[in-house]
């Protein structure tokens, strides 16, 4: 599977059709090694192409074989290990999911951002902070040199409306505290935050908790 960013730019390419979900599911130990998971939903048909027909599993599984390859280069790149990567037909849904281990963040930075070539910056931090853990993560998307007017910039937002971005980190240790939009787990060690696709592109992401 792509990086997170590499996710998001196939929302442009499939704007006028259904919401498209992406869903990052990640365990971070203390020493800042962990593993993620990386799911993306998206309408199976063309999003200009309605009467077309559904991709068969056998066509998805040639995807998921080619997706993998390229992106193998990039996971042993950038120092992290991919696997489990494959693509499925849901209902009229495809469903892209892969999973990523990492032993350090650094690594898992290296992963987010390559190939990004200036137009993402994504940087996740574990900081020891008056005997607590200190975690962030910021993402920020770097403005087109052509901007939008006010007539694309809402339809933009309209096509975009129902699109979101679901983060879970789960942590050694009870959560404390987290920024605007977190809810923290029943079991105290892990924080959720579901962030409107728009609002990333807008404002960039900056997440923070803090655990014990």
């Amino acid at each position: 599977m792509k990086t997170i960013t590499a996710l998001m730019a196939v929302a442009w390419t499939v704007l006028l059709s259904s919401c498209i979900d992406f869903e990052l599911k990640s365990k971070l130990k203390n020493n800042g090694s962990g593993e993620m998971t990386m799911t993306v939903t998206s309408p199976a048909k063309p999003p200009f192409d309605q009467a077309a027909e559904l991709p068969t599993q056998e066509e998805l599984d040639q995807e998921a074989k080619d997706r993998a390859e390229e992106n193998k280069a990039k996971a042993e790149k950038a120092g992290v290990e991919m696997s489990d990567f494959s693509i499925k037909l849901v209902g009229d849904k495809k469903v892209e999911t892969s999973t990523v281990k990492f032993d350090s963040l650094e690594k898992l930075n290296a992963f987010f951002n390559e190939g990004e070539e200036g137009k993402t910056e994504t940087k996740v931090t574990l900081e020891d902070k008056d005997g607590k853990k200190a975690f962030k993560m910021v993402m920020k998307v770097a403005k087109e040199e052509e901007q939008p007017d006010e007539q694309q910039m809402a339809m933009m937002k309209a096509m975009l409306k129902d699109a979101k971005m679901t983060l879970n980190w789960n942590f050694e240790g009870e959560v404390t505290e987290a920024s605007e939009g977190g809810k923290i787990g029943e079991d105290k060690k892990s924080v959720t935050w579901v962030v409107p696709l728009v609002d990333l592109f807008e404002k960039g992401l900056d997440l923070s908790a803090t655990y014990k």
